[in-house]
């Protein structure tokens, strides 16, 4: 009996040890986020780069590298990162163009600049001509107004990346490797467990005798 279960342990620390590898092979294989990252250092009383300038659809993230705690804090309220200690960090996608000045909540001298660069417009498709003669038969209809204006999408910037990490990117590489660790600790549990039933089945399983 204590044999089987030892063995069934053994099975259950095998399975997950064997996550726990998928897991960091998956992590190696990650070499970066859906959106495109630009990263600014907050030190002690200043941002680095204080402004910076990104292409629309990306992303900023701020780390504090400082001793004490900051924020990235938007003037316009449009992101808040709470309180950041050292080396914590915070994202923030923009989709849209425009400057957005921020701020450290804690320390208002502190003030940075990010400026979103529209991105390239895509050259529509050119609609086939009719015929002429078609074209003398067809009735001109009303003419829709705004049919000559491109559509926009106004998208807000307020959504965060790590977020988050439905739709979103996909689990940061740190996330995988915590995960993996998880598994380990969990399967390295199991296989010591199954290794002390072992020992026990084998002491108290039946000796043989010596002859006479």
């Amino acid at each position: 009996m204590l044999r089987a279960i030892s063995n069934c342990m053994f099975g259950i620390a095998f399975v997950l040890i064997a996550g726990a590898m998928g897991l960091l092979v998956a992590g190696l294989g990650v070499t970066g986020e859906a959106l495109a990252v630009n990263s600014v250092s907050i030190g002690d009383n200043f941002f680095a780069p204080q402004s910076i300038a990104i292409s629309a659809g990306s992303a900023v993230e701020w780390r504090n590298d400082g001793t004490r705690p900051h924020t990235s804090t938007s003037d316009s309220a449009i992101w808040d990162s709470d309180l950041l200690r050292n080396g914590q960090t915070f994202s923030q996608a923009f989709n849209s163009a425009g400057t957005f000045t921020y701020n450290c909540a804690f320390h208002p001298e502190m003030a940075g600049t990010v400026v979103v660069e529209a991105s390239a417009p895509v050259e529509p498709t050119p609609a086939p001509t009719q015929p002429p003669a078609a074209a003398t038969q067809a009735t001109p209809g009303p003419a829709q107004q705004g049919s000559n204006q491109p559509s926009v999408a106004q998208v807000p910037s307020g959504a965060n990346v790590a977020l988050p990490n439905g739709g979103g990117p996909p689990l940061p590489r740190s996330e995988m490797f915590q995960g993996a660790l998880v598994l380990v600790a969990i399967g390295s549990a199991f296989a010591v467990g199954g290794l002390a039933l072992l020992i026990v089945a084998v002491r108290t399983g039946p000796r043989a005798t010596g002859c006479g």
